[in-house]
C-alpha cells in the first residue's frame, strides 16, 4: 500500500514538482526547500481535516522508499497506535503521555470510525490504546477494532472524565516527574509536551482555576503558564504575557533540539497532530499565527543543527516543520518568519 500524493514544491527560485494524483488538500507532506537566510528547510503537513493531518504525521515516520511512497513497517516491526476523538483536545494532549512512554502513534478519529488499515497494516501494532469513555469513542468502534484484529491489545482508558484519564495516562506510562499546563486550553499544555519529551516528564492536565493533587509519589517539575491559567505553584514556572511568549519561555528551557514544529496558536485541530512527531524527531514545539510577527522565532531557528536526511525525505534534523493546511498558517506566515526581509 502506498500514498501518491502532491509531493514537493519549491518556493520562488525552484520548479514546482507535482506527483500523482489527488487534490492538494490531500497531500501528505509538503516540501519547500531553502533559500535566503534560512539554510534549512520545512515542510508542511496537512490533510484535507484534522483526521487526515494525524495520518499523514503518523504516516510519516513509516519507512519512505522515495519522495512519494510510503510503506508498512517491515515484518516484526510494530508500533502502538492511540486513538482519539477529533474534538477531544485534552484526551488529544493526554496522548503525549502514551505516545512518549510507549513510542505510539496518535490517530484522530470519529466516534465511529477507526482506520484500522493503518493500525493492522501500517503499525502492525499490538496494542491498540483507546483513549476516551464511550462518548467520545463508541463500543462499536471498540468492537470494530477487536473483530479485525484480533489478537490485538485493546486498552480503553475510558474515564469519566478527561482529567481522570489524563491521570490514567500519567500511571500507565509510569511518569513520577511532573509538568502541570491548563486543560481547560490548549496552547500552554501542547507547548508542554515537547518540554515533556526532552526532560522525561509526564504531562498533568488540571483545572488551573482551582487546587489540585498530584498522584501518590509523584513531584511537580514545572507549572506551564501563569497564575490565570495555573494558580496553585509547582516547581518552576514558565510563563509569559501571553501564550506565544509562555511558550518561548518553555522552549528556553528545553536541553536542545535537532526540529522545530510550529502550529498554529489560536486553534487546536491540526496543531494536536504534532505530538507524532515530538519525539521521533526530537522537536521543539513553537506557537506562531497568521496576521502575527513571528520573527522573533528565529531566536530558536539559529539553534538548530545543520540539515541532514536519514533515507529519503525523513527529518534527523534542522527542519522547520509546520502542522496544519493554509487555513491555520498561510505560507507567508511562515516565509516571513523564517526569511524576514
Amino acid at each position: 500500500m502506498k500514498f501518491t500524493k502532491k509531493i514537493l514544491s519549491v518556493l520562488c527560485v525552484g520548479v514546482l514538482i507535482l506527483s500523482g494524483i489527488g487534490a492538494s488538500s490531500d497531500a501528505l507532506w509538503k516540501n519547500y526547500r531553502p533559500y535566503g537566510g534560512f539554510d534549512g528547510s520545512w515542510k508542511r503537513f496537512y490533510g484535507r481535516d484534522r483526521i487526515k493531518t494525524s495520518e499523514y504525521t503518523a504516516n510519516s515516520l513509516n519507512p519512505h522508499k522515495n519522495a512519494t511512497d510510503v510503506h508498512p513497517l517491515p515484518a516484526g516491526q510494530s508500533v502502538p497506535t492511540v486513538i482519539v476523538n477529533q474534538n477531544s483536545f485534552q484526551d488529544g494532549l493526554s496522548a503525549q503521555n502514551i505516545c512518549s512512554a510507549f513510542n505510539a502513534r496518535l490517530l484522530l478519529v470519529r466516534p465511529d470510525y477507526a482506520n484500522i488499515g493503518f493500525m493492522k497494516g501500517y503499525y502492525h501494532s499490538k496494542t491498540v490504546y483507546i483513549l476516551g469513555s464511550e462518548k467520545e469513542i463508541f463500543a462499536s468502534t471498540e468492537k470494530y477494532i477487536k473483530r479485525f484484529m484480533p489478537g490485538t491489545n485493546v486498552v480503553r482508558i475510558g474515564h469519566a472524565s478527561a482529567y481522570e484519564r489524563n491521570l490514567a495516562t500519567l500511571k500507565m506510562g509510569g511518569f513520577k516527574n511532573l509538568a502541570v499546563a491548563d486543560g481547560r486550553n490548549f496552547p500552554d499544555a501542547l507547548t508542554a509536551s515537547a518540554l515533556c519529551n526532552n526532560k522525561k516528564l509526564g504531562l498533568m492536565l488540571v483545572d488551573g482555576s482551582r487546587n489540585y493533587n498530584i498522584p501518590a509519589g509523584s513531584h511537580v517539575s514545572y507549572t506551564i503558564g501563569g497564575e490565570s491559567s495555573v494558580a496553585q505553584n509547582g516547581g518552576v514556572r514558565l510563563s509569559g504575557q501571553n501564550r506565544y511568549e509562555t511558550g518561548k519561555a518553555v522552549m528556553r528551557e528545553m536541553a536542545g533540539y535537532d526540529n522545530l514544529l510550529f502550529v498554529d496558536g489560536r486553534k487546536f485541530p491540526d496543531s494536536i497532530s504534532a505530538i507524532n512527531l515530538i519525539k521521533p524527531r526530537n522537536a521543539g514545539l513553537l506557537l506562531i499565527a497568521d496576521g502575527r510577527d513571528n520573527s522573533d522565532m528565529k531566536e530558536f531557528l539559529i539553534k538548530l543543527p545543520a540539515k541532514a536526511d536519514a533515507g529519503w525525505d525523513i527529518e534527523k534534523s534542522g527542519y522547520a516543520l509546520i502542522i496544519g493546511g493554509m487555513n491555520s498558517l498561510a505560507d507567508n506566515t511562515v516565509i516571513q518568519m523564517l526569511y524576514p526581509r
